[in-house]
């Protein structure tokens, strides 16, 4: 009985130690600030696009509004952290410029079974056209509170919504190859 005791805290601390499952993929190497945003006016598009890859379905491309929602909770988080981005279709060469693709998009079960929806993104910094940084993202959502009562596209919503606040954030201090979020998700 001790022995088991003994097994299980060894394994429980080992647990925690590695950081309880954590997927984000930063290290301390590569944690340094690449470029100081805060007094730059960075650029994102109306609505950021599906990747050439991506195998969303149609339902969700028809339907749902996650490409502008991303577009617009990465605006408003943005000023929340003091960062000046605008939306901009054209911007110059030499604007600094945040390219977000949506990656994959699933909207699996239903309110009665259950949701079980999940976005993720690839989000890239530039500057005079030269890549800074580079992010990847994954958020995924079964409906939260009253979640029932909620349809396929308003629990995307609230993955687009994190995504947004994800980009946000990472504008704030672009980390080059961070993961952010439910990565597990993306296949590498």
């Amino acid at each position: 009985m001790k022995i088991l005791k003994t097994l299980v805290a060894v394994g429980i601390a080992s647990f925690i130690m590695t950081g309880c499952g954590s997927s984000n993929k930063v290290t301390p190497a590569n944690m340094k600030n690449i470029v100081d945003t805060s007094k730059e006016n960075i650029k994102i598009s109306s609505k950021v696009p599906y990747a050439k890859n991506s195998r969303v379905s149609h339902a969700i491309k028809n339907e749902c509004n996650i490409q502008s929602q991303i577009t617009e909770y990465t605006k408003s988080y943005s000023e929340g952290n003091d960062l000046n981005v605008t939306i901009d279709d054209a911007p110059s060469s030499s604007d600094m410029v945040v390219k977000t693709t949506i990656t994959n998009a699933v909207s699996r079960g239903n309110a009665f079974l259950g949701h079980r929806k999940y976005i993720s993104i690839k989000s890239e910094l530039y500057k005079n056209g030269k890549l800074l940084s580079t992010m990847h993202a994954a958020r995924q959502s079964g409906g939260g509170f009253m979640g029932g009562f909620k349809g396929s596209c308003a629990v995307l919503g609230r993955s687009a919504k994190a995504l947004g606040k994800d980009v946000a954030n990472w504008l704030k201090n672009p980390i080059d190859n961070a993961y952010i979020g439910n990565t597990r998700l993306i296949r590498r």
